[in-house]
């Protein structure tokens, strides 16, 4: 059943997309009136959209089951990670990629038809979480016929790791 029209829209609302971090959560605490907005969206169509690579749909949903909110179907989650690895695929089946990111972004990656090849890949891709830094990014973009990057995270001046928005540098190298 769809939700209620707002006042100015005739049309009943068909499906939403909902961005999680701020409007179900912020960190790792549950925001007010989050339990009752998917309760009264639970017989509308939606997809839960996250800008975060780090975590697969199923890691995603147990984290939004453990914090309180009823557990959505992997299926219905949608991470940066798996827009990029599907944009990936279309643009070149079967394409070869080297990742600095965490377990979200390579099963993404892997599940998308592509494979690790840090010699000769299509793709260099960089996602976000500890452990991405300077000298990193560095190795990564200058050196990548190098067999191993090791990256350690070097804290910012409030105490955290940095983090890095996602990034796609396609065809890296000169064929």
């Amino acid at each position: 059943m769809p939700v209620k029209p707002f006042a100015d829209n005739k049309r009943p609302i068909q499906a939403l997309l909902l961005d999680m971090d701020g409007v179900l959560y912020h960190g790792n605490s549950l925001l007010a009136g989050a339990t009752a907005l998917l309760q009264r969206i639970k017989t509308t169509r939606h997809l839960f959209l996250t800008n975060n690579p780090r975590r697969t749909p199923e890691a995603v949903a147990d984290r939004l089951e453990a914090m309180g909110l009823p557990r959505p179907d992997p299926t219905q989650i949608l991470t940066s990670a798996l827009a990029t690895a599907e944009h990936l695929a279309r643009l070149k089946p079967g394409f070869s990629w080297y990742a600095i990111g965490e377990d979200g972004l390579e099963t993404a990656l892997l599940a998308a038809g592509g494979r690790l090849d840090a010699q000769q890949a299509d793709f260099v891709i960089v996602g976000e979480g500890p452990g991405i830094d300077f000298d990193c990014l560095m190795l990564t973009v200058f050196k990548p016929l190098a067999s191993t990057v090791t990256c350690r995270s070097k804290k910012n001046a409030n105490g955290s790791a940095g983090e890095l928005p996602l990034m796609i540098h396609p065809h890296w190298r000169q064929r």
